[in-house]
């Protein structure tokens, strides 16, 4: 089939990361967003001088390199402190992740970009399809509890800065509600990778067609 690129996002605890490894699994090529963050925290010496000056030196280890739970327990802490932190990251992440897209896409690959913030930094605009995964609050919760080791007061905190379902649902082309069990996630999955690898596939027939 032609390339196609499909934008991953959603909340907190929903289960985008499961999800994108469903695509993977089938053949699709991943660009994460965190992860390129990530290698950008770790290995750009500007963004480091940046995020110091913004946030304090006690984002930093001995070695002058970011400590990613002292960095998120401030930058997530207000929605000005997350405004700075994507002025400071963003043009480089995007960056990266256009250049990876640009690559993947003259092999005819089929790719998934999973961003956490795939409409506010308009990266929605590269993408062919775009999917939301989403779940109720309380199951979001126990999830990231779970997996990330931090409190409810925290764990609402990032609630408390990231959008509604709603904002996702006037957005998105396909919203997946991961609120059942693994077996009927993988089905519904299945369903929708079976519609995208169809000969045609656009935003026009697959729209809310899932």
């Amino acid at each position: 089939m032609n390339s196609i690129t499909v934008g991953i996002t959603g909340p907190s605890g929903a289960g985008k990361t499961t999800v994108t490894d469903f695509f993977k699994n089938h053949g699709f090529k991943v660009i994460d967003a965190d992860l390129i963050a990530k290698k950008n925290l770790k290995n750009k010496a500007c963004i480091i001088k940046e995020l110091s000056k913004a946030f304090g030196n006690n984002i930093l280890s001995s070695e002058c390199e970011i400590v990613p739970n002292k960095l998120a327990s401030i930058a997530f802490s207000s929605h000005d402190a997350v405004l700075t932190l994507n002025k400071i990251t963003h043009p480089f992440i995007i960056n990266e992740i256009k250049k990876e897209l640009e690559s993947y896409k003259k092999d005819g690959e089929k790719v998934i970009l999973d961003v956490p913030l795939l409409f506010e930094t308009k990266l929605n605009l590269l993408c062919d399809v775009t999917l939301c995964v989403i779940a109720d609050k309380k199951l979001r919760l126990k999830r990231i509890l779970s997996r990330d080791n931090i409190n409810v007061e925290s764990a609402l905190r990032r609630f408390s800065i990231q959008p509604e379902d709603n904002f996702y649902k006037k957005q998105a082309d396909i919203i997946l509600e991961n609120n059942r069990d693994e077996k009927y996630l993988n089905a519904t999955l299945c369903e929708i990778i079976s519609k995208l690898t169809e000969p045609y596939n656009g935003k026009k027939n697959f729209k809310n067609n899932i």
